[in-house]
């Protein structure tokens, strides 16, 4: 298996709860990017939010961004109400 990072996805509602966890490539990010779309493709174009959870991860590759960037374009192109993310920051000071 050539993916990396780790994700669960769970639907409640029109909700779209996502959890992160480590570092991504591009590999993890297509197969995250395709359940991702038959969720949102499943609510024939009813709004939806999506909650991630990503206190543990970790980054990725530049081509898991750049892929990552040009799916969530399509996202924001769909009936998307919100989008939060949950995020483990350390404060630069620290």
């Amino acid at each position: 298996d050539l993916s990396h990072g780790i994700y669960h996805i769970e639907v409640i509602g029109r909700m779209i709860i996502v959890e992160l966890w480590g570092g991504f490539n591009e590999h993890s990010v297509v197969e995250f990017n395709n359940e991702m779309k038959a969720i949102i493709e499943g609510f024939s174009g009813n709004g939806f939010t999506i909650l991630v959870k990503a206190l543990e991860f970790t980054g990725g590759t530049p081509e898991a961004f750049r892929i990552s960037n040009e799916f969530n374009k399509w996202v924001n192109s769909q009936n998307l109400l919100g989008r939060a993310y949950v995020l483990n920051s350390i404060p630069y000071w620290v």
